[in-house]
């Protein structure tokens, strides 16, 4: 009698006689898979946290503003359908903002050239003078951290055009003791006049939430000469076998 049995070939290979590209393959398909459901996982937080409670609470005020209507209140019901009014705008443009970080793709392989790329489209969009210095040298970044880095060096170049009026920023990659550094500095209305006019601002958060999912720090803090600068760091691992994956 003849007996068939299912044998895992590969579970009982040894390590040495398996192939390691197809391990390799493998193991990027796992990190693909991985990183996708990270930012899927970021879009849901941040349209709960933001978007989700903005929409309560118009939906509170609705109910006030149906109860002025009803006792005849019209000075309270005017206040309630501004306020209203003013809320509904705050979700457009937290849609608006998270639709950009989620949806805006890398117009190159790499950090330096889609940086480079997407600040000469802001040149022309703004008319602003965006001056790019690259100290990178030979330093290694993975396709993931390059990504995450394009996506905050847009946001603050845009947060300083569009909320810090400036007409002058600087955007530095640099590498130095053991971390890789972006830096966005602009010359505009300074950090406290910009909040107040981005009160709401939902960007910020994404911002800092890539940065933490880098291991690394998102600060942003007013420049000694006047203006914003927005700084992140993170570590730079050495390679492994001569390349970071």
């Amino acid at each position: 009698m003849t007996h068939c049995i299912d044998v895992d070939i590969g579970s009982v290979l040894s390590p040495e006689a398996r192939d390691p590209e197809s391990d390799r393959a493998r193991m990027i398909d796992d990190e693909v898979h991985a990183r996708v459901e990270q930012e899927r996982q970021m879009l849901a937080n941040e349209v709960h946290d933001s978007v989700a409670q903005s929409i309560t609470s118009v939906r509170m005020r609705m109910t006030m503003l149906r109860d002025a209507i009803a006792r005849g209140d019209t000075s309270r019901a005017g206040a309630l359908a501004t306020d209203i009014d003013t809320a509904i705008a705050g979700v457009q443009s937290g849609l608006r903002e998270i639709i950009t970080h989620f949806r805006g793709a890398m117009a190159a392989p790499d950090l330096v050239s889609a940086l480079e790329i997407a600040i000469d489209e802001l040149r022309v969009v703004s008319e602003v003078e965006i001056d790019f210095t690259n100290l990178l040298g030979d330093a290694k970044l993975s396709a993931y951290e390059e990504h995450q880095m394009f996506y905050i060096a847009r946001e603050a170049i845009t947060n300083a055009l569009k909320y810090a009026h400036a007409n002058c920023v600087g955007v530095l990659l640099i590498e130095e003791q053991g971390h890789i550094e972006l830096m966005v500095t602009d010359n505009g209305i300074g950090l406290e006049q910009a909040n107040v006019r981005q009160q709401g601002h939902f960007g910020l958060r994404i911002m800092q939430e890539r940065a933490r999912r880098l291991g690394g720090t998102l600060a942003v803090e007013p420049c000694p000469c006047g203006g914003t600068r927005v700084r992140l760091v993170i570590p730079c691992c050495p390679p492994i076998s001569g390349e970071r994956q």
